[in-house]
C-alpha cells in the first residue's frame, strides 16, 4: 500500500465515500447494467458488492481522523462547532439521498441522522476521556454512544465506540491492535448481526458481510500505513465542504435523470 499521509488519507477516504453513496443511489440501474454486461444477476451482484465493500474505508479513516483531531486540536469548543455546523447543514441532503436509496421516494423529517453528528459524539467522548477521571472516562463515551444509538446516527453507537477507541490506543504501542481490532468489532459483528437481522442468514447476505469486512481490513491497513505525516498542506475546511455538497450533487444527477 505504501506509507500514507494524512491528506492522501483524506482523498481515499473522500474518493470512497462518495463511491458508496453513488453506488447505493443508482443500484437499480448499476447492476442492470453489470447484468446486461456479464449475462448474469448473480455475476452482476456479486461485482456490485464487492465494489460497495470499498465504501466501508470511509468512516474507518474519518474516525481515526477524527481522534486524531482531537489529539491535536487547541480548541475543541470551536471543533465541535465545525463539526456541528456541517452536520446541520448535511441532514436535509442525508435524509433525501437516504430515503431515495431505502424507499424510492424523497422525504425529510425532524433528526440529527448524518454520520457529522456520530463524528460529533466520538469527538466529544474522546474530549470528556481526556478531561474526566477513573470510570467516568468510559461513562461519558458510553453516553455519547447512547445518544448516537438514539438519535439513529450513521453508524451510531458502534461508530461513536470506534472512534473512542481510536483516540485512547492509536497513541500508544498498542495503536495497530487497537485499529484493527474495532475495525473487526464493527465489521464481524455489527454488520453482519444488522444485515442478518434484516435480510436472514442468507448465501447474499453473507457474502455481502464479507466483503464489508473486506472493505474494512483495507481501511484498517491503509491507517496502519500512516505514520503522522501530514502530506500537502489542505484546508480542512475543503473536506468539510465535501459532505453535503457530493450528496447535493449525487441528488442533483439523480433528479435530472429522473426527468430524462
Amino acid at each position: 500500500m505504501g506509507e500514507q499521509t494524512r491528506f492522501s488519507l483524506k482523498w481515499i477516504a473522500v474518493w470512497t465515500m462518495i463511491l458508496d453513496h453513488g453506488m447505493k443511489l443508482f443500484a437499480e440501474p448499476m447492476l442492470q447494467w453489470m447484468q446486461a454486461c456479464f449475462g448474469s444477476a448473480a455475476a452482476a451482484e456479486m461485482l456490485y458488492f464487492l465494489l460497495l465493500s470499498f465504501g466501508r474505508i470511509a468512516f474507518l479513516i474519518f474516525g481515526f481522523q477524527i481522534a486524531e483531531g482531537v489529539h491535536y486540536t487547541k480548541n475543541p469548543s470551536a471543533y465541535l462547532l465545525r463539526l456541528a455546523a456541517i452536520g446541520i447543514v448535511s441532514e436535509v441532503p442525508y435524509q433525501m439521498m437516504s430515503s431515495l436509496i431505502l424507499s424510492g421516494e424523497v422525504s425529510v423529517g425532524l433528526g440529527l441522522t448524518n454520520v457529522c453528528w456520530t463524528l460529533l459524539l466520538g469527538a466529544a467522548s474522546c474530549m470528556a476521556h481526556r478531561r474526566m477521571e477513573g470510570i467516568w472516562k468510559g461513562a461519558a463515551m458510553l453516553l455519547f454512544a447512547w445518544i448516537a444509538a438514539w438519535l439513529g446516527t450513521d453508524y451510531g453507537a458502534y461508530g461513536v465506540c470506534y472512534i473512542y477507541v481510536s483516540y485512547v490506543f492509536f497513541w500508544t504501542g498498542w495503536r495497530k491492535w487497537a485499529v484493527w481490532l474495532a475495525m473487526l468489532w464493527m465489521y464481524m459483528l455489527w454488520i453482519p448481526v444488522s444485515l442478518w437481522s434484516t435480510y436472514g442468514m442468507t448465501a447474499a447476505s453473507c457474502y455481502e458481510a464479507v466483503m464489508y469486512l473486506l472493505g474494512g481490513c483495507m481501511g484498517a491497513g491503509l491507517i496502519c500505513t500512516y505514520h503522522g505525516k501530514r502530506g500537502y498542506a489542505d484546508s480542512p475546511y475543503v473536506f468539510y465542504a465535501v459532505y453535503p455538497l457530493h450528496m447535493v450533487c449525487l441528488l442533483g444527477i439523480y433528479m435530472g435523470l429522473e426527468y430524462l
